[in-house]
């Protein structure tokens, strides 16, 4: 008879948003390394009546105002810690953004106040 081992092994997606670091003056940079240590992780249950020394007081859920006692509980990980690469502007580029944002800029002002004033004249017609 064969036996079955199961094990199961919880994996954890989060949302990350970085900001852009300074542009980099040397063209071969394209990104930072950004290191994020492991988070910690609090249950509002004490193990076995143990209390750990790494308590937390925090609110008990989003609803309400209460307060309870988080503990500390200890996990491993296969890594000491997540490295994320961020993209680093180029200061060579500069320019080009700069144009490329004014006139964007000025063409969707000049599309809207076109907009605007045709929808006023038209109002304006009606009211006539």
């Amino acid at each position: 008879m064969k036996s079955w081992k199961i094990s199961w092994r919880p994996q954890f997606f989060l949302p990350i948003h970085a900001r852009y670091h300074s542009v980099s003056t040397d063209p071969d940079v394209t990104h930072a390394n950004v290191m994020i240590l492991h988070p910690g992780v609090y249950t509002n249950c004490s193990k076995n009546g143990q209390v750990d020394t790494h308590t937390l007081s925090a609110p008990c859920n989003l609803r309400s105002s209460s307060t309870c006692t988080w503990y500390h509980l200890p996990y491993q990980s296969t890594a000491s810690h997540v490295i994320m690469k961020v993209p680093v502007g180029q200061a060579r580029h500069k320019p080009l953004v700069i144009i490329g944002t004014v006139l964007v800029s000025v063409i969707v002002s000049s599309l809207l106040v076109k907009i605007i004033l045709s929808h006023q004249h038209t109002n304006y017609e009606k009211l006539s």
